[in-house]
């Protein structure tokens, strides 16, 4: 995977001056860097639901068998797709005794742009322990609690 700081830039453009990838050369490897962490965010079913998980629970440190015990996922998938996420800088990681811990990184580059994303699919997420089915009934309890 390309590093952004493996590639030398050319000196800013001066202020006004247009900031498109065709015409600035400094612009170039920026763009090719998110192009690159965007592709690799989501070639699997398992890194999908494993990044799921911390957009649902955000504020919870994760260990990798939580995780798949929530996504219903297998825990060597899980492992598998830790790593990756580490390495793209969405989540980072770090020992509490001897287990490992993950969080979301709320500095990573693309972090609003996949809050948005997965705020927009969390309703058609289920998990397991969750009720898939809303209660076809339920209307009717509403009804009665309104008329007492």
């Amino acid at each position: 995977m390309p590093s952004i700081t493996q590639h030398t830039l050319p000196s800013e453009p001066p202020l006004g001056a247009p900031c498109r990838a065709a015409d600035s050369p400094w612009l170039a490897p920026v763009l090719q860097h998110f192009r690159v962490m965007i592709e690799d965010l989501f070639p699997t079913k398992s890194l999908y639901a494993t990044l799921a998980v911390f957009f649902d629970f955000p504020d919870d440190p994760l260990h990798p068998r939580l995780i798949a015990r929530v996504a219903g996922i297998d825990i060597k998938c899980v492992r598998r797709q830790l790593p990756r996420l580490v390495r793209c800088g969405v989540i980072a990681s770090r020992y509490a005794g001897k287990e490992r811990r993950y969080w979301l990184r709320l500095d990573f580059p693309l972090h609003g742009e996949l809050v948005s994303i997965f705020g927009k699919t969390r309703d058609t997420r289920i998990y397991r322990g969750q009720n898939p089915f809303p209660d076809p009934l339920g209307f009717l309890e509403d009804l009665l609690d309104d008329g007492e």
